[in-house]
């Protein structure tokens, strides 16, 4: 099994000594490393290790980086719905509604990622050029959507809402699972150890187009636990 710190291209699985093996035998761009290891023709298309094959590139060759960049690109990179566009404009005339919840990111690994940075539609989430650095939010761009919550790989970016009650707090989560849970369900609500905290209560559950077929739940659990709780024992029905 190939070791993950050795990968590049996470959706092809392609490490990194593959790569110096391909510009060893002479590949001396994007394109023609691709064509050789399939690095870039993943799902998401080389979003996540097109930089990183150009920093190898560089390095070997002592060249700037914007040399390599951008390769082949074959539009569209992502296809995105109309219906999408048409729910970023809601997602900013709900601004207020949701103005109350606000980003948590929990993610701890330095690994080639950021799906979190693409998905949110305000650039509030910004991981850099080097993309193994930690994400970073600003809350003050941050309405609430979700969409990094969704689209994060790694299940670490979430959404709290200290104040929903005089005594709860809220926290929504990425869930997996089929059934999904019903509003009022009272849960076990786990931190990332998947050690049980306290009782937890289902508040509601989004299945939007948005998310891209991943749901999320919103419980709710007591005040001064929002920072510790990052998810639920899953219910069976």
């Amino acid at each position: 099994m190939k070791q993950e710190r050795d990968i590049v291209c996470r959706c092809e699985e392609v490490t990194r000594e593959e790569i110096m093996e391909a510009i060893r035998l002479g590949d001396d761009s994007l394109d023609a490393i691709k064509k050789r290891t399939r690095a870039g023709m993943g799902f998401c298309q080389g979003r996540t290790c097109k930089r990183l094959i150009a920093q190898i590139l560089s390095a070997y060759y002592h060249l700037p980086v914007d040399q390599f960049l951008p390769g082949s690109i074959r539009l569209p990179i992502m296809p995105i719905r109309l219906s999408l566009l048409a729910e970023t404009a809601r997602w900013r005339a709900r601004k207020e509604e949701r103005s109350m919840r606000r980003i948590l990111i929990d993610c701890k690994e330095h690994i080639p990622c950021n799906p979190c940075q693409f998905a949110c539609p305000t650039h509030a989430i910004v991981v850099g050029d080097d993309i193994t650095e930690l994400p970073h939010a600003d809350p003050e761009k941050c309405v609430g959507c979700g969409a990094c919550v969704a689209a994060c790989p790694g299940q670490a970016c979430f959404l709290i809402d200290p104040d929903f009650s005089e005594s709860e707090a809220t926290i929504d989560f990425p869930y997996e699972y089929l059934p999904l849970p019903p509003v009022g369900l009272e849960v076990e609500a786990r931190n990332n150890l998947g050690e049980t905290l306290c009782t937890g209560r289902v508040v509601k559950v989004l299945s939007v187009p948005a998310y891209d077929h991943t749901n999320l739940v919103r419980m709710a659990v007591p005040k001064d636990l929002i920072q510790q709780v990052r998810g639920m024992k899953p219910w069976r029905g």
